[in-house]
């Protein structure tokens, strides 16, 4: 019988290996938790550091984003344009367009200063056939000369500043006057123009 109960006290008695397998087992488990839990949380800290750093990075893209929905859209006001205003001179009908007359407030000159400096063409530029007629004769008419064509002689016979003058000569005008007359006919050839040579009648 002390045999019997002996063996089945040492059956009963765990041995050491029997009770420190479940602990060994244990720490186990615990390590691989660890370092599973470290592992999450390392990935984390990683994912979460580049959503900071692309945040801060594309910053001017997600206001740009955010404004288009949450800001109020400001209309565009467009400057209001300034109406031009043209002024047409319109000649009337029924009379020729060589004949039309221009009166200027410098002493109804065509081109006031004919006599002290050079014309050019952009002297010329715009006038009628008519108005280069009475410019290049103007200059003639500042000394008295007296005209054949009678629609010369009647528009100077109404200039407050002609006086005909039966003893006028060419000589009396000056190289710088002489060479504008020249230029101004020269431009009237060079137009066509249909009356520099003919006498349209005192009107």
């Amino acid at each position: 019988m002390a045999t019997t109960s002996k063996k089945s006290i040492e059956k009963e008695t765990p041995s050491e290996e029997e009770v420190e397998t479940p602990k060994s087992s244990k720490s186990s488990c615990l390590l691989v938790g660890c370092i599973v839990v470290a592992i999450v949380f390392v990935v984390g800290a990683v994912v979460v550091a580049f959503i900071i750093f692309y945040v801060l990075k594309n910053d001017d893209i997600i206001q740009k984003y955010i404004s288009s929905y949450v800001s109020p859209k400001e209309e565009k006001v467009e400057p209001k344009q300034t109406p031009i205003v043209v002024v047409v001179t319109v000649i009337p009908t029924g009379i020729p367009e060589e004949n039309t007359r221009r009166v200027t407030t410098q002493g109804n000159f065509i081109i006031p200063e004919s006599s002290i400096r050079q014309v050019i063409a952009r002297d010329l530029s715009g006038l009628s056939n008519w108005e280069l007629k009475v410019a290049r004769n103007e200059i003639y008419a500042r000394h008295g000369r007296p005209f054949v064509h009678t629609d010369l002689q009647c528009y100077f016979n109404t200039q407050s500043w002609y006086t005909k003058d039966p003893s006028y000569t060419d000589s009396r005008l000056s190289k710088l006057e002489l060479a504008n007359a020249v230029y101004i006919l020269n431009y009237e050839k060079s137009i066509g123009s249909t009356i520099y040579d003919k006498d349209t009648g005192c009107k």
